[in-house]
Formats: C-alpha cells, sequence, structure tokens
C-alpha cells in the first residue's frame, strides 16, 4: 500500500498485490463497478479507480483523489 500527492490537485492510493493477476473478467466485477459510480457520485469526473497488471506479476489498483487544500474554495 503506498499513498502520495500527485502535484497540487490530486492524491493517490495504490494497493499491488503479488497474486495471479487478472481473472477472465479482467476487473470489471460489481464491487469494482459499484466502487466506481461511488467516486463518481462523491468527487464526479476528478476521481478514478484503475486496475493495471503488477510487475512481475499481480495487479496494481489505483484510486485518484481530489486534493482541497485548507483555505480552498470547495
Amino acid at each position: 500500500i503506498r499513498a502520495r500527492a500527485d502535484g497540487r490537485k490530486h492524491f493517490l492510493i495504490e494497493i499491488a498485490d503479488n497474486g495471479a493477476g487478472f481473472s477472465s473478467s479482467g476487473g470489471s466485477g460489481v464491487g469494482l463497478a459499484n466502487t466506481r459510480s461511488r467516486l463518481a457520485a462523491l468527487y464526479g469526473a476528478e476521481a478514478s479507480l484503475l486496475l493495471a497488471m503488477g510487475s512481475p506479476r499481480g495487479v496494481v489498483a489505483t484510486v485518484r483523489l481530489p486534493v482541497q487544500l485548507q483555505g480552498q474554495p470547495a
């Protein structure tokens, strides 16, 4: 698990595993669809959930969230 700022506008959370990788669904299951829908409802187009193959194996899930700096209008 890794978390970091991506510039001043976004925060990234990366979760990686070393398992077998994607199943036949390719990361398009109901749980992932629900998570993407919730992120869109909360943050709009500024948020995302991306899946990628890990290196050398496994999967990396990256959640991108908008950052609101203190004193910045909502």
